[in-house]
């Protein structure tokens, strides 16, 4: 456990150095993003990148104002209730990320892509909600104690959907994963953002995880625990872990992957990429939020009427459907 520094909010004295070269590294991966971005004209499907690097470069800039100032509880509110809520946004990309791949190969998705991003970020949406609330309300110790553990309360709420998302999140890739995969129309560009997907989502899940036992330790009644009392516990399970992830989207970031136009798709030869009519849902709006899985046309085959790939495979030769290389 570490020493408790008198009049501290941080219970320790924050160390002035890490949060400074952190800040730095983040900003460095969000200006990378925001350069990916603009290359590949990618801005409206991964935007969260280089907002989520930027919402670290505010939390640990906020951290690096504390450790001069560590008596100062609004400012390490501000930083608590920032590094909360960039996670989630992390994990929205990857929702977005596996939508466009679904799209890419529509043949084999388990459910309309449009709908997997629809369902999971209305669900990041609420995390968001849930977490900075709860973080504004547990971290201020000048709030009633009732107040204090009801933000514990939403925090760890938030946490858990996070939690339960991700894994829902992987399975559906997991299934993509394997049916593509005994279809052979997996090359390699499509592993790597699959991998990818797995290995980032596994980063998020482990700051998850981290999230959940400082939210327990922090209502404890009886005692502080290792998780806040030690500062190094949250540079390796925190900073490192989402500037890893942050680093890993720059190193393969979906741009040079994948097509921009989500009506490009790869034919089922695995090797031809086609541009189709695209995959609408053309339900109303209401209609979609009632049922966002389209349970109903699952159940009725409307599905398959919309199945446009299997035309267009089998008039691979004519003009209009002539495609190029995806290799």
């Amino acid at each position: 456990m570490g020493a408790y520094v008198k009049s501290s909010v941080w219970y320790y004295a924050p160390n002035k150095v890490a949060p400074i070269v952190f800040a730095v590294l983040f900003f460095i991966s969000a200006c990378i993003h925001v350069f990916q971005n603009t290359k590949y004209h990618w801005w409206k499907l991964v935007f969260a990148l280089p907002w989520a690097a930027t919402i670290f470069v505010a939390a640990m800039a906020m951290r690096a104002v504390g450790a001069f100032d560590y008596d100062n509880l609004d400012v390490s509110i501000a930083s608590s209730v920032l590094v909360v809520a960039a996670p989630p946004v992390f994990a929205a990309a990857n929702y977005i990320i596996l939508s466009r791949t679904l799209y890419y190969i529509p043949y084999h998705t388990p459910i309309h892509p449009g709908r997997i991003l629809s369902t999971f970020i209305g669900l990041d949406v609420l995390i968001e909600a849930l977490t900075i609330n709860g973080a504004t309300m547990l971290f201020n110790r000048d709030r009633p104690a009732s107040t204090i553990k009801a933000g514990g309360n939403l925090i760890k709420a938030g946490t858990i959907l996070q939690i339960s998302t991700i894994v829902l999140f992987i399975g559906t890739a997991l299934t993509f994963y394997v049916r593509c995969a005994k279809a052979q129309v997996l090359h390699a560009r499509t592993r790597q953002v699959l991998y990818t997907l797995f290995a980032s989502s596994a980063l998020v899940v482990t700051r998850s995880l981290y999230g959940v036992v400082v939210t327990f330790e922090a209502l404890s009644a009886t005692h502080v625990g290792p998780a806040i009392t030690n500062e190094w516990v949250f540079w390796v399970f925190d900073a490192v872990v989402m500037l890893a992830n942050s680093y890993l989207m720059n190193v393969m970031h979906p741009g040079r992957l994948l097509p921009r136009n989500h009506k490009i798709y790869l034919a089922r030869d695995g090797q031809t990429e086609i541009e189709g009519p695209g995959w609408q849902d053309k339900r109303p709006f209401i209609v979609t939020v009632v049922d966002p899985f389209d349970l109903v046309g699952l159940l009725t085959g409307r599905d398959r009427k919309t199945a446009f790939w299997e035309q267009q495979d089998t008039n691979m030769s004519g003009a209009g459907n002539r495609g190029r290389s995806a290799c």
